[in-house]
């Protein structure tokens, strides 16, 4: 005999009286009994079958937020291992809170000038408050999220901004950004995916507005397209009114002062909600964090021509002489790593951001070749046959620029902007027989990182190795307009 685990019987308004409800009850109860089900359940037509669905897909949501985020600590550590971790944890920036209702900004509050551990500034528990998290490319905004996300105790919905869809015009529609729904449908239906769909939104919304256990990440901001086109900034803060859980939102701080004509000063004549921006503006590194950080890469390192050029570098900073040979480039963390790693090879005064980059990306590629074979290992080539690194290193940047080109698209006002990813196969078109073998080899052998979609694709582990490789194309995009970020390559 075939045991189920649920039996439901729904019954119609009309049959719903004690007597017929008392009969079916003493008759279903037999099932159990008789081992011929494990659970029986009664529902009404309408009320008790959408409550189901509602609880089937709160279940489902919760268990897609669970792999989200391991996903996205898989991809975090992937970008560490491109990158290497940051190693300073206190770090300077400037705070200060604004007020908003739902048409208004209030007057701003006091402002402080701190130096302490971002991460743990952005998990206080301040209940209706909005983080914002500001920063120039490489000041570490998307690091401290993730760091904040896999050290804090919730599970997050993070949102990659630059996915957002034009039409996502309320908080449902913005939190569906984060879900993978091929993956959450999986195993519905034809005639159920539609109203499984339907009730995804209003799952994600009813989530965030009591204290569920989850947060909500909106990672860079300024890569949306919809801001500015669809709506405004305040029209989307406004989409967190109802939200009680923590929310982080990050976005460049350029971006943030382009559009503080967003916000209207004032109060709203009409009673609203009012809401709080925490807003942490990431500022450039001291000297205090570059000769921490430089004293921590000596500690490390055994090779004696490489600790001399540290050391001169040290003296260099110490002495206020290394603005002469390097600018201000030190003062952004993500250059001041390529500075130092870059000192492994080479002494890397008076150069450009561009040719610092460079060094730094051929250098990476080269020591992911070379260092397996000094210990008697093998890595997976880019390409079979492709055997040295100079080799690997041409591969791999003709590579990066073909998914820089495919990572664009073009505005109807011949303005081009930037996708968050793309296809291997997108890639294997461009490149023809020179592509690398897989996207597994590419990743293994590049800037260049997979997904966490169900089908991974192709994305770049810091904006900035975007920005670069699609200047390096830009004759391609003749007579179109490049966004400032990729000209200032050029």
């Amino acid at each position: 005999m075939h045991t189920v685990r649920d039996f439901i019987v729904i019954i119609r308004r009309e049959e719903e009286t004690v007597a017929y409800r008392e009969a079916l009850r003493l008759s279903l109860d037999r099932l159990p009994a008789e081992g011929r089900a494990l659970r029986v359940h009664v529902w009404n037509h309408r009320d008790d079958v959408m409550y189901a669905t509602f609880e089937l897909m709160l279940e489902r949501v919760l268990r897609a937020l669970g792999r989200w985020n391991a996903a996205m600590i898989a991809e975090q550590t992937r970008i560490e291992r491109t990158l290497g971790a940051t190693p300073i944890l206190n770090v300077p920036f400037h705070r200060y809170q604004l007020r908003i209702d739902a048409t208004s900004l209030w007057p701003e509050a006091a402002q402080t000038d701190e130096v302490a551990d971002v991460t743990a500034t952005l998990l206080q528990n301040d209940r209706r408050r909005l983080r914002v998290l500001l920063g120039t490319a490489g000041f570490g905004k998307t690091t401290a999220v993730l760091r904040a996300a896999r050290e804090g105790a919730r599970q997050w919905l993070v949102i990659p901004a630059a996915r957002i869809a034009a039409d996502a015009a309320n908080a449902q529609s913005l939190f569906e950004t984060a879900l993978d729904f091929d993956e959450l449908l999986a195993g519905a239906t034809d005639a159920e995916r539609p109203v499984w769909q339907r009730i995804v939104g209003p799952v994600l919304k009813y989530i965030t507005q009591f204290e569920s256990g989850i947060g909500i990440v909106v990672d860079a901001l300024d890569e949306s397209s919809t801001i500015g086109r669809s709506y405004d900034l305040h029209t989307f803060f406004n989409f967190f009114r109802r939200t009680v859980v923590p929310v982080i939102i990050t976005m460049r701080s350029e971006f943030w002062a382009a559009h503080r004509g967003d916000f209207t000063p004032g109060k709203s004549v009409v009673e609203s909600t009012v809401q709080t921006l925490d807003v942490i503006d990431l500022k450039p590194w001291d000297d205090e964090q570059i000769v921490e950080a430089a004293r921590m890469r000596l500690a490390e390192t055994r090779d004696f021509d490489v600790r001399g050029r540290l050391r001169a570098f040290l003296e260099d900073v110490e002495t206020g002489r290394y603005q002469q040979f390097y600018g201000d480039i030190p003062r952004t963390p993500l250059f001041l790593r390529f500075v130092l790693d870059v000192m492994d090879r080479r002494d890397p005064r008076n150069v450009t951001r561009s040719e610092l980059f460079r060094f730094w990306a051929e250098q990476k590629i080269s020591r992911d070749v070379e260092v397996p074979k000094t210990k008697g290992g093998a890595r997976l080539p880019i390409r079979t046959g492709v055997t040295t690194a100079a080799a690997a290193i041409e591969v791999a940047m003709q590579a990066m620029t073909e998914a820089a080109v495919s990572m664009t698209a073009v505005r109807d006002d011949d303005t081009i902007v930037l996708l968050p990813d793309c296809s291997f196969e997108e890639i294997r078109c461009a490149m023809g027989d020179a592509v690398p073998d897989s996207l597994e080899a590419l990743a293994l052998n590049s800037l260049l990182i997979t997904t966490s979609h169900a089908v991974p694709r192709l994305r770049f582990a810091h904006r900035v190795f975007q920005e670069f490789f699609v200047a390096q194309a830009a004759a391609r995009f003749s007579g179109r307009q490049l966004p400032p970020e990729v000209e200032q390559w050029r």
